[in-house]
Formats: structure tokens, sequence, C-alpha cells
């Protein structure tokens, strides 16, 4: 399917402008530069009660101004207007479908299993693709036909669309992204895209895990020695909000990052293995995740509870108080968010 332009797609809502509201991406060429067809891209949305985020979603993908695209959704039989949302857009969908499913790692399976692209990326139902994200993406993966993966930076906002800060990543290494108490899972899902035959080497996404199915899935491709490539530019748009999985059940988050990084671990030696722990328990991972929460807490004015995830913050890694956050976040508790800009203002060189 060749996407659509900005005008053959339904008007945007009022209130709505910029990317992808009223702007789209850069048009390609009708062919490669060498006369082949553009090689075909697959998209997978999982989507579930997600309906004030999913049409933001739908247009950054059809706004990419591919003329080889292949867009599938999976909804888990949302109660809210999802499905409303997607058939507003349907006529420029290749397949959809609203059912129950068994979570997110089983929809989003069920998109990869039908898709006939070359080249696959999937993106949730509340975060966005940059303009020219799939160009992008099919520029690397055709320069070098050894990489079975690309992935880029991010942008983070709130649930608001309000830019929270920009996410820089690193060159894949198997050996620090298996530490996540050390780098975390370094790798924004929403910038990948990976070759189709990925999946016939290492299969499809563990279906039991309901947090790291990403976190999972880099390190066996890694353990296949497929090559990873790090595109230093910012793909993709990820979402953080109170009601997202990684923020609202930290813990269980947490304790499914542990058990993936233990399991790839694989064979070591009794030395490796108080190694491990011994880096785990110095990390400010857990600390510094119960930090993130208190800032996303108090931000959203329920300060009771950001006062309690920085004291959890605290008890996961007593050294977190030396961080400059952490201290922010203290004098935000004791003096209130006005007098901190005062302080702010009289210590910190303009």
């Amino acid at each position: 399917m060749l996407c659509p332009t900005l005008n053959e797609l339904p008007p945007p809502p009022p209130d709505k402008t910029g990317w992808p509201w009223t702007e789209e991406s850069p048009q390609l060429l009708g062919a490669m530069p060498d006369g082949k067809s553009w090689p075909k891209i697959s998209i997978v949305t999982p989507s579930y009660n997600q309906g004030q985020y999913l049409e933001e979603t739908i247009r950054s993908v059809l706004l990419q101004n591919y003329p080889n695209l292949e867009y599938i959704i999976i909804d888990g039989g949302s109660s809210d207007n999802s499905v409303e949302v997607i058939k507003k857009y349907e006529k420029w969908l290749s397949y959809w479908v609203s059912e129950p499913d068994r979570g997110q790692s089983h929809a989003i399976n069920k998109g990869l299993k039908i898709v006939k692209g070359e080249i696959i990326g999937w993106l949730n139902s509340d975060d966005v693709y940059m303009r020219g994200a799939i160009s992008t993406a099919v520029e690397y993966l055709l320069s070098d036909h050894q990489i079975a993966m690309i992935y880029g930076d991010c942008t983070q906002t709130d649930n608001a669309s309000r830019k929270i800060s920009y996410y820089k990543s690193e060159n894949y290494n198997r050996n620090t992204l298996i530490k996540w108490w050390r780098k975390s899972n370094y790798i924004p899902q929403p910038t990948v895209f990976l070759r189709k035959s990925v999946f016939n080497e290492v299969g499809y996404l563990n279906e039991k895990l309901r947090f790291c199915m990403d976190y999972d899935l880099w390190l066996r491709i890694g353990e296949k020695h497929l090559k990873i490539f790090y595109v230093p530019r910012a793909i993709a748009n990820y979402r953080i909000t109170d009601t997202s999985k990684t923020g609202s059940q930290l813990p269980l988050f947490f304790h499914e990052f542990e058990e993936i990084s233990k399991r790839h671990w694989g064979k070591i030696t009794s030395l490796g293995y108080l190694y491990y722990w011994f880096s785990y328990l110095m990390s400010f991972r857990k600390a510094a995740g119960y930090l993130g929460l208190a800032q996303l807490e108090w931000s959203e004015k329920r300060y009771v509870q950001a006062r309690k995830y920085l004291l959890k913050s605290f008890l996961n890694g007593p050294f977190i108080i030396f961080k400059r956050n952490y201290i922010s976040m203290s004098l935000r508790n004791l003096i209130g968010d006005k007098n901190v800009i005062k302080l702010k203002d009289i210590f910190v060189k303009k």
C-alpha cells in the first residue's frame, strides 16, 4: 500500500497541530534509485483501551509517505473508543481485529505471524513514529544486508504529549545489555526495525512475559550473533504515563528484568555468580526507578505517593541521596516547588 497524503486522511481534531496532525513526512520516489521496488515494511500496533492516544499513533505510521506499507492493528477487545478510531482509518489498514487476547506479547505475535513485509516494526498504541522513521530504517537496512536489526534514540512525552526528555541510546553490546542493573534496557522498543528473517532464527516474543518481552528478544538476537546497529538519531517518541505498565507496576517490572537477565547469563562460574549479585546489589537501578516514579507522581500533584516512592528509592539504594535529581526531589518535599525555583535562580548561573 502507498501511504496516504495528509489531505487524504480525515482532518485532525481542531485543537491538534504539528506532527502527525497537520504535517507529513517527505515523499519518497516511487522506486529506489536502482529502479527496484521499495521493500515492503510491515508495522504491527497492539492496542487495548488506549483510544485517547491511538489516533496519533495511527497517523504517525500512515503519514510516513512510504511507497510500500503494510499496517496491522491487533486490538484486544477494547471497551473505550479504540474501535471507533480504528474504523476511522480502516481504509488504509491492511488488517485489523478487535478480540480478546492473552496479553500484549500474544497480541504482537498475532500480528507478527501474518505480516508479509521484509522489514518489521511494532509500535504500541500510545507511542509515535517521528517523521521519516521508516525511510531511515530502510536506508540503514539496505546499506548492509548483514544488519538484522536497527534502533535509535527517542523522545519521551507525558500523557498530554508534553516533552519530558530526549533519550540517547548507545551501540549494542550484549554483555552490557545483559547487566540490566547497570545499563537498563537501553534499546527503545518503538525505534526498532528488524528483518522478518530474524523471527525464523530466534522465534517470536515470549508470551509468558508481561513487561520485558522486548528485552528478552534483543538478548536472543544477540545470542545468535546477528548484527544489531544503532542509528544515532530520534526515530520515535515513547509516552510515559502513570498508568503505563513500566510506571504503575515497577516492582514486577524489575523482577521480570532480573529473571530474564539471569536466564540469559547462562553457565557461569562461582566467581561469576558472586560478581553478578555484588554488581546487582551495588547498583542504583531500583533506586533510580523509584526516583523516577516519585518525579512522575509529583508532576501529577500526588504528593503523598511521591513521598512514598522517594523513601523506597532511598531504601533500595542509599547512595542515591548524592544524585542531583534526588536532592531536587527532597528539596521540593521540604520547601516546595516555588522555593526550589528561587534557589536555582540564586545559585545557578544563567
